[in-house]
């Protein structure tokens, strides 16, 4: 919607912040997929999308249903099931590549969202 002010249209101020709210969330999905096995924080991420740490977190999770940590998770643990299913990778290396501490934290944090451990996560897939 355009407002006008004499004869010259003035923008929306909600739909423009709309608009920058979206391409920041495209941003931050585009910097952790393209970050997962690095060490990322919320506070970096609004950095990179020149929000503050609470607007970005409120944005992101109004867009994605999701918090930004959350979804960060869910990014490693699709890579890590991606790398568990080709079979060439050890435990341990997946969830270095994965960005997480080491195999207990990958082993953990599968687990809560996967309701089973990566090892019977494999043994399960046909």
């Amino acid at each position: 919607m355009t407002l006008k002010q004499g004869s010259e249209p003035v923008p929306d101020l909600v739909s423009a912040h709309l608009y920058t709210e979206r391409l920041s969330v495209r941003r931050a999905k585009e910097l952790i997929a393209n970050h997962l096995s690095e060490g990322l924080s919320v506070a970096r991420i609004a950095e990179a999308c020149a929000l503050s740490r609470s607007h970005f977190s409120r944005a992101f999770k109004q867009s994605t249903g999701m918090a930004p940590h959350a979804w960060l998770l869910q990014m490693r643990i699709e890579k890590a099931k991606e790398m568990l299913a080709s079979g060439q990778h050890c435990l341990s290396h997946i969830a270095l590549d994965c960005g997480f501490a080491d195999q207990a934290h990958f082993t953990r944090v599968f687990s809560r969202r996967e309701g089973t451990t990566p090892s019977a996560w494999c043994r399960m897939r046909p």
